[in-house]
């Protein structure tokens, strides 16, 4: 309130400059020296008993507010554009500003030079190496991948799921359908799939039910006495 009232006071003197935009730093400085009996907040420390100055050992409560973030600004300004670190050690050092991390960072973020200068670099991310059984040259499908989805729903409500084949070295696919997600279902859907592509050297699946209830059952057969 003293601020506006010493900026009334001096614009409306004869042929002085008028005064329209926010209220600068040097007008609140001004103000607070000329109010001294203004009762204003302030935090008593406990290093009263120091030879500090007086204004950073009670130090001014500041609410955030417009005026204040232009206190802000001109700290950093002052200070050729320091950190949030060094500005807020700068402040502290007169005003207790409530959430004073959080404004500072706010008002340093207007400034693109400041930001440029304090972002992280970008991390480049080095991919990993593929494996040796996406890499060879083999035939399609000798390396497969297969995968359970669903379930979907049919135009009666039955329920269906899928079996996705995935060629691992050309990516090529191979879908088959599947009325019940048991184990027997899944091997009937390999024996068509095995019928149409030739037998797989290699298949990776996941760790489902019916995946390790086929792999289970295919452990028990004797594969010499089969024919290619």
């Amino acid at each position: 309130m003293t601020t506006w009232i010493l900026r009334f006071c001096q614009n409306i003197r004869v042929n002085s400059y008028k005064l329209i935009m926010e209220l600068s730093y040097e007008e609140i400085q001004k103000a607070k020296e000329t109010d001294t009996n203004n009762p204003i907040r302030m935090i008593r420390s406990r290093i009263i008993h120091g030879q500090d100055p007086e204004d950073f050992v009670r130090s001014t409560v500041l609410p955030d507010h417009p005026i204040v973030r232009r206190l802000i600004d001109y700290a950093h300004k002052t200070r050729h554009h320091a950190g949030v670190q060094t500005t807020l050690f700068h402040l502290r050092e007169q005003f207790w500003i409530s959430q004073i991390r959080r404004v500072v960072r706010e008002v340093l973020q207007k400034y693109v030079t400041c930001s440029r200068y304090t972002s992280k670099p970008v991390v480049t991310v080095v991919p990993a190496p593929l494996p040796v059984d996406r890499i060879n040259q083999l035939a399609a499908f000798e390396v497969t991948g297969a995968a359970l989805a669903g379930p979907i729903y049919l135009k009666l409500g039955e329920k269906a799921w899928i079996v996705i084949f995935t060629c691992a070295v050309y990516r090529a696919i191979q879908l088959e359908l599947l009325t019940s997600p048991s184990t027997e279902a899944f091997m009937q859907a390999m024996r068509r799939f095995f019928a149409r592509r030739e037998r797989s050297c290699i298949m990776y699946t996941d760790n489902k039910t019916t995946s390790l209830g086929t792999s289970r059952a295919l452990c028990t057969l004797n594969w010499h006495e089969f024919k290619l």
